[in-house]
């Protein structure tokens, strides 16, 4: 069994499964299935689109995330402060961030 989540192929998780699932009551042939269902469903997005994800946060700290915050802000009546200007500065920072470990994961074909 190989050591790696994203080297991993449907063998390994059934080994996997059986072993997580040995000396249960819960050991049958569904379970497993299901086992490894939910680990395909989990590992594609978190290994294969991580790039992906993080491109989708980055983008929505330098975008969105100031805008929205103002608004709640807004509906509560809440004034808008100085700290609340270095959240944003610190969100947008974060985006670019982000960003960049998102590039740098494409570029170096890192969890590909």
């Amino acid at each position: 069994m190989k050591n790696t989540p994203k080297h991993m192929n449907s063998e390994d998780v059934a080994v996997l499964a059986f072993h997580h699932l040995r000396g249960t009551r819960n050991l049958s042939n569904r379970n497993v299935d299901c086992f490894i269902e939910g680990y395909k469903a989990c590992n594609d997005p978190l290994v294969h689109d991580f790039a992906k994800f993080l491109e989708r946060e980055g983008n929505y700290y330098l975008k969105e995330y100031a805008d929205r915050r103002r608004e709640s802000c807004g509906y509560s009546g809440q004034p808008l402060t100085r700290k609340h200007t270095e959240e944003f500065v610190a969100a947008e920072q974060l985006g670019t961030l982000l960003l960049k470990a998102a590039k740098l994961i494409r570029e170096y074909k890192i969890l590909n």
